[in-house]
């Protein structure tokens, strides 16, 4: 879990709703474009949209705390009650899905056809967060790539845990530098064992490792750079058909 820690000493609700007000400084404004109330009316998740104007922007989810009983609904700005879920920062204008599953604890899918799943909870020292699908990093082994013409091959053992009470079907990504300017990349991409040809996938709370091999194409025009020492995990199916 991720815990982020906003308080130098242990908060009652009122401290709690006392450092949102002072967590809403923006160096672009953020609008609503959806939001949702917890069980007990007192906290509201939101989508923000976060426009950098020609240059693109950003989307992130924000819990506000209500003032006076009353939250700012879709297509207001966030106010100085708002604190931004850093860990859920996306690409402008992503689709979330946001459920509350009790007082203090809410639930986050961003994304469609890849997602990622997060669990956010209020507690006493700001909130928590825990990440639906997770890659242990200091597990992972990469194997020496291999180049045939345009298309790379990645061998590598990956570590992925599933913090979430159902199976999990994933695909895995790593970012290859092709050059150029500005510099380009390719995704090289898995969605099976290299070693049993099936599906990634972990049953409910479960964890361990895969053999995969991400593969990925280039234009004949350009080189593949450096070798790949990232990879990532994103979710593309909660559950069984």
């Amino acid at each position: 879990m991720i815990q982020k820690s906003l308080f130098k000493r242990v908060l009652s609700t009122i401290c709690v709703a006392s450092m949102l007000m002072l967590s809403g400084c923006e160096d672009y404004p953020g609008y609503i474009s959806d939001a949702v109330i917890s069980p007990d009316g007192s906290y509201q998740a939101e989508v923000v949209q976060i426009s950098y104007g020609a240059t693109g922007g950003e989307s992130c989810i924000y819990l506000e705390r209500a003032d006076n009983g009353d939250f700012p609904v879709s297509g207001d700005q966030t106010t100085e009650n708002s604190l931004r879920i850093d860990e859920t920062q996306s690409g402008w204008s992503t689709e979330y899905s946001i459920e509350w599953i009790s007082e203090d604890t809410f639930t986050v899918i961003s994304g469609t056809r890849y997602f990622n799943y997060y669990r956010v909870t209020l507690n006493d020292s700001g909130y928590g967060l825990t990440r639906g699908l997770e890659l242990d990093e200091d597990k992972c082994v990469f194997s020496e790539r291999i180049i045939t013409g345009n298309t790379i091959e990645i061998p590598v053992r990956i570590y992925v845990q599933n913090h979430i009470g159902d199976t999990v079907y994933f695909t895995a990504k790593a970012y290859v530098t092709t050059g150029g300017y500005p510099l380009s990349y390719i995704n090289a991409t898995t969605d099976r064992d290299s070693k049993s040809g099936e599906l990634l996938k972990l049953g409910p709370y479960e964890e361990g490792y895969f053999d995969i091999v991400l593969t990925g194409e280039k234009d004949s025009d350009v080189n593949f750079k450096e070798d790949v020492d990232d990879v990532y995990v994103h979710i593309t199916r909660i559950g069984e058909e």
